[in-house]
């Protein structure tokens, strides 16, 4: 029974990840990949509403695998908790035959090794988590460019076999704890060596790269491997001095079980509690499971040419949102008026948005409309983007941005438009310094510079996405 059980819970924690690692293949064709999106790689896949359908369909696939890769792993906890292995007390309990009498009772167990020193197991969990990162690193190029989808899927695999690893290396001698306080400090740890690798690689190694002077070609695989290493140690030299400290006078589990639930606390806390952590949901979600939203032809209508000279502006107020003053502006913003600045710059799932923020400096209100025309230079190199226009607000979510003049006032008055991309990270010079050019109709560009690490983190040839002029501030409308 013991067998039958074990083969079930281990077949189902390898369909799951099976399975996520196929739907997320087959999502990834999806994704745009050094600037070519699905309809560049096949034609067949031109059409933008039948590709959210499929990709909503594929999130339900991977939703499914997720779920028969959780029922494997609860099946497991299960079972260890019907096997527990005898305590040290059980084991030696039927060796206690008087000398020189002939045991009666069944056969003596040998009693279990001495449970390992602080050091020990410390040392053992960082070597674990260390060595769990080398299939990661080397399956880089795998993956890098795969998606939301290819991510968790990569991420749900290096969680599981760090778990497994960590397992094995607790159970080499018979613990206090048993079978099932050795699987939940195993999944605790990786989950925290988990979380610890990604915050060090994704966090800290871009701020301490330019003070080592080191690439992140080297200083990212290095910080995910101590991160990961020092999270799974923290947590297991964590349950053996609250073992310590509780033994004799609680259940073998209780170190293990508080273990789990700082731990999981730790985690809702980062996910619900920080504008990160909800963005990577919201993100996640959206990615995995997008809205069906119209085409830009359909929410859009065409606007023709007005043969009128418009020598002032005035925009009625938008009802379903806060009226702001409305500006008069006779004539069109040149290059001298603005002054660009970027702002509210913002990560979810691979993808990086920030807002430009143009500030009226001159001295007579000016105007600007419609989708921006920009390009991107770094060094002495055009990147040539592909810039793609949005109808909608940040992340193509969201109302339709109106096709109007937006008047800037005098001395302050601010506009902003949004752009956003697929990350190329690594991948991309994130050191050398960028100039974003804005081109104004009928005159000289406007320039933005931009320095490490704020950067748009892409190669040449990359997709960005912008939207319309809006208005930013109580000066503008």
């Amino acid at each position: 029974m013991q067998s039958w059980g074990r083969w079930l819970s281990r077949g189902l924690v390898v369909g799951g990840l099976v399975g996520l690692v196929v739907v997320a293949y087959r999502y990834g064709s999806y994704v745009t990949v050094f600037g070519d999106g699905p309809c560049e790689r096949d034609p067949a896949r031109c059409d933008d509403r039948a590709n959210l359908l499929a990709q909503r369909e594929l999130g339900r696939w991977f939703l499914a695998a997720g779920l028969v890769l959780l029922a494997g792993l609860v099946a497991t906890g299960v079972r260890r908790a019907l096997a527990q292995r005898p305590t040290h007390d059980a084991l030696t309990s039927t060796d206690r035959t008087p000398a020189g009498s002939t045991p009666t009772g069944p056969t003596p167990v040998r009693p279990p090794q001495a449970r390992p020193t602080l050091v020990v197991s410390a040392l053992t969990a960082f070597g674990t988590g260390v060595a769990s990162v080398v299939p990661v690193v080397l399956t880089t190029l795998f993956w890098l460019f795969g998606g939301t989808a290819v991510y968790l899927a990569v991420a749900t695999t290096w969680f599981v076999l760090l778990a497994w690893g960590l397992d094995r290396s607790r159970r080499r001698r018979p613990l206090p704890d048993g079978e099932l306080g050795s699987l939940l400090v195993s999944a605790s740890a990786a989950a925290t060596g988990l979380l610890g690798g990604v915050v060090a690689a994704v966090a800290l190694a871009p701020v301490a790269g330019p003070a080592l002077g080191a690439s992140l070609f080297v200083l990212v695989p290095v910080a995910l491997a101590l991160g990961a290493g020092v999270g799974s140690a923290v947590v297991v030299a964590s349950e053996h001095l609250l073992a310590h400290g509780w033994r004799g006078r609680s259940s073998a589990l209780a170190a293990p079980a508080v273990v789990t639930a700082a731990v999981a606390i730790l985690a809702t806390g980062l996910v619900a509690g920080t504008p990160v952590g909800r963005d990577l949901v919201a993100g996640t979600r959206s990615d995995l499971y997008p809205d069906l939203v119209p085409s830009a032809a359909a929410a859009v209508p065409p606007v023709l040419p007005d043969p009128r000279p418009d020598l002032s502006f005035t925009e009625p107020p938008d009802p379903t949102s806060t009226p702001t003053p409305t500006v008069v502006a006779s004539r069109a913003c040149v290059a001298d008026d603005l002054s660009l600045a970027a702002q509210g710059w913002d990560s979810a799932m691979g993808s990086t948005a920030v807002s430009v923020v143009a500030t009226n400096t001159s001295t007579t209100p000016c105007w600007v409309r419609g989708h921006p025309t920009l390009r991107l230079t770094q060094g002495l190199a055009d990147l040539d983007l592909a810039v793609t226009s949005s109808p909608t607000q940040r992340w193509g979510n969201g109302a339709v941005v109106p096709d109007r003049r937006i008047g800037l006032a005098a001395r302050g008055g601010q506009a902003s438009f949004d752009l956003w991309w697929r990350g190329y990270r690594n991948a991309a010079d994130q050191q050398t310094p960028q100039t974003l050019t804005v081109d104004l109709p009928g005159d000289a560009p406007v320039e933005l510079g931009l320095a490490a690490p704020y950067l748009l983190d892409v190669v040449e040839g990359a997709e960005v996405t912008v939207t319309r002029w809006t208005v930013t501030s109580p000066g503008s409308g």
